[in-house]
């Protein structure tokens, strides 16, 4: 599923355990409650896309493009899962990240400025 185009759909709950995700699309997308744990999305776009509830347990988000250069188009995060994550050089400006858990994840060059 590498460089997958999943741009505007509807995945609440999905599946994407041990998934290769490597620059794949998820703009705007609903992954409410979905599971990336260890997948690679390494390069992936997940800008304004909703990511409440979902597990990145152990995956590797290096570079991933998750916020944005305004508010409306940074992906929500709420209540997520983001243990043993990698998010080395990720984008994450303008993220909603409330009351998630980032323990032991890697935020090495990650440009966090205004999260939420």
């Amino acid at each position: 599923m590498a460089g997958a185009d999943l741009r505007e759909l509807d995945l609440r709950g999905a599946d994407f355990r041990h998934a290769d995700l490597h620059g794949a699309n998820f703009w705007h997308s609903d992954l409410t409650g979905a599971d990336f744990g260890r997948a690679n999305l390494e390069d992936a776009v997940l800008r304004g896309g909703l990511f409440n509830r979902a597990s990145f347990h152990g995956a590797n988000l290096m570079r991933a493009r998750l916020g944005a250069s305004s508010p409306a188009d940074g992906a929500v995060l709420n209540e997520a899962d983001f243990t043993d994550a990698n998010l080395s050089g990720a984008d994450l400006r303008n993220v909603e990240i409330r009351v998630s858990t980032l323990e032991w994840a890697c935020l090495c060059n990650a440009d966090v400025r205004s999260a939420d």
